[in-house]
């Protein structure tokens, strides 16, 4: 059937000093970010003819779509070939677990010991015959 394919992935990530527990916080924060929507458009959308123009919707009544991310499987510094890619996806879901070893446990500073990234992506696109031929 055509669907749009649904594509998970998990990520265990340990920092070993603050810094690195930093990066882990910052990359949590930036796929939340990146999977929800934003509230406001870009400008009113205005109607009316000449100097008449009135607005019908101001761009606080709109919501923006959360952003589209595309990711590549790597062998070095070349597409890996050996392994499907995927199409432009929309986030669909972030899970965080502090817990992935069974117990939560931080160092001193309050930084998790370890965390665990779950995403799930939707491709924007569907996938048709050719798209599996050039590698999708």
């Amino acid at each position: 059937s055509a669907e749009l394919r649904e594509i998970g992935m998990t990520f265990k990530m340990i920092p070993r000093s603050a810094k690195e527990a930093q990066i882990i916080k910052d990359i949590i924060y930036m796929f939340r970010y990146a999977s929800v929507p934003a509230w406001g458009g870009n400008e009113d959308v205005q109607f009316g003819k000449g100097g008449e123009n009135e607005i019908a919707f101001g761009k606080e009544n709109f919501v923006r779509v959360p952003y589209l991310c595309k990711f590549t499987f790597m062998s070095g510094s070349e597409t890996n070939k050996k392994i499907e890619q995927f199409k432009p996806c929309a986030i669909r879901k972030v899970a965080i677990n502090y817990t992935s070893d069974g117990t939560y446990a931080t160092y001193s500073g309050g930084e998790p010991v370890a965390t665990e990234l779950t995403l799930n992506f939707l491709e924007s696109k569907l996938l048709f015959k050719k798209d599996i031929a050039a590698g999708f």
